[in-house]
């Protein structure tokens, strides 16, 4: 077996699976990315594998003494690579192994860490649960392309369910809120505006935008899907992110549990998600969508096009790209500035975005430059989509000149098909 030698940063960004942390040592591990201390990026590596193997991820295979450095050895269980990495005696003592370490080689000393925070046996009051709401939101700030936005989600409410007692949770997530279709997770799924009013309870819910509860002896048929084998009661929420739905939550509580108790909860349970995607979205803005524009940005496109590409392979449909480009752009920005630019790349990607389905993603490719991806798009629906978007481009007269007057703004548009 070759060896390698790599930087701490490599190995928290590309071996360390970050949403399998607990949320301070995530918080950890994205202070010491940012500021790249060098002591900081070791301390936090150290307790990212140390936490791995109370979740059997990783399993320590080793532990000794060097010149006053412990050096402990991992292998992720199931995998074929394995890790060394050294520590400060002092350091091993304070933040992993406590006063009562002393240095042995065998894996008694292994420090038992849950990767999910346990749930207290009663709910907490409201101003506690209110308290811990943004320490487990601020998850999701942590950069972790290789873990989406939908698998965090899943976390949290996983998360949630243990801390607050549930016996079941559930997150029926409208498709636009986290631009994925079509997913079903443990915990989470997608659905369609459509779908989700052709339930009674759900649509008197949204519209009435209150929680409703039901209780298990006064439901007539058989079970729901998402119904666990013990419950008693179940609180169904909308949940509303940013001034609009996003979804519906619905809880399941076992027997036992007060009227109080269940009200409370379900609103913790709620405020969580919702505050979680918002910041998410949030996120999402300041780091995906370029500002002037408002569609996304390069960098975006730089991680989505390799998602589109995978799921097209793996479903063996076809994904199509549109490459927009503004005709004579540099003539508009000597002619009339560079306000008058941006204002034509402005009102081109309003036309571009609301030209599109829900699916499609547009992306500001370069100056004067869009990148359009058409998921499940045969090639003759892309050139029927890239014609109509260069037509109506073409036909709008909002755009003036200097002088008040209408100046047309035209684009050429390339096709490609994989």
């Amino acid at each position: 077996m070759r060896s390698y030698e790599k930087d701490y940063r490599y190995l928290l960004l590309n071996l360390v699976p970050q949403r399998r942390l607990s949320p301070g040592l995530r918080r950890g591990i994205a202070s010491a990315l940012g500021t790249g201390n060098p002591e900081d990026l070791r301390r936090q590596s150290v307790l990212a594998l140390e936490e791995l193997c109370g979740s059997d991820y990783f399993v320590r295979t080793g532990l000794r003494s060097i010149n006053n450095q412990i050096v402990a050895d991992y292998r992720k269980k199931g995998g074929r690579y394995h890790l060394s990495v050294a520590l400060p005696a002092s350091e091993w003592n304070e933040y992993v192994a406590g006063d009562s370490y002393g240095p042995r080689d065998d894996l008694a000393h292994t420090q038992e860490v849950t990767a999910v925070p346990a749930g207290p046996a009663q709910p907490a009051e409201n101003g506690a649960l209110v308290d811990l709401i943004p320490e487990i939101v601020r998850t999701f700030a942590v950069p972790d392309q290789a873990n989406p936005v939908f698998n965090r989600l899943e976390l949290l409410l996983d998360t949630v369910k243990q801390w607050l007692g549930f016996v079941g949770i559930k997150l029926y997530l409208l498709e636009d809120v986290i631009n994925v279709t079509d997913v079903s997770g443990d915990l989470i799924t997608t659905v369609n505006v459509d779908d989700l009013r052709q339930n009674d309870l759900y649509r008197a819910c949204i519209e009435s935008g209150s929680p409703s509860f039901i209780s298990r002896a006064g439901v007539v048929g058989s079970a729901a899907d998402d119904e666990p084998e013990h419950w008693a009661y179940a609180g169904v929420a909308p949940v509303f992110g940013l001034g609009k739905v996003s979804g519906i939550l619905k809880i399941f509580f076992g027997p036992g549990v007060s009227e109080t108790s269940r009200g409370t909860r379900l609103k913790a349970a709620r405020d969580l998600v919702k505050q979680a995607i918002e910041f998410n979205t949030q996120i999402e803005n300041i780091t995906s969508v370029d500002p002037l524009t408002q569609v996304f940005n390069r960098h975006f496109y730089d991680t989505q096009v390799s998602v589109e590409i995978e799921r097209a392979t793996r479903s063996g449909n076809e994904v199509s790209m549109l490459l927009l480009d503004l005709d004579d752009f540099k003539l508009i920005n000597d002619r009339m500035g560079h306000k008058k630019g941006d204002e034509a790349l402005g009102a081109t990607a309003d036309l571009i975005r609301k030209n599109l389905r829900k699916v499609d993603l547009p992306f500001r490719y370069g100056g004067e430059e869009f990148v359009i991806l058409l998921p499940g798009t045969s090639e003759f629906e892309s050139v029927h989509t890239a014609e109509r978007l260069r037509r109506v481009i073409a036909e709008f007269d909002g755009f003036k000149d200097l002088h008040g007057h209408a100046k047309p703004i035209t684009v050429s548009v390339g096709v490609s098909v994989f």
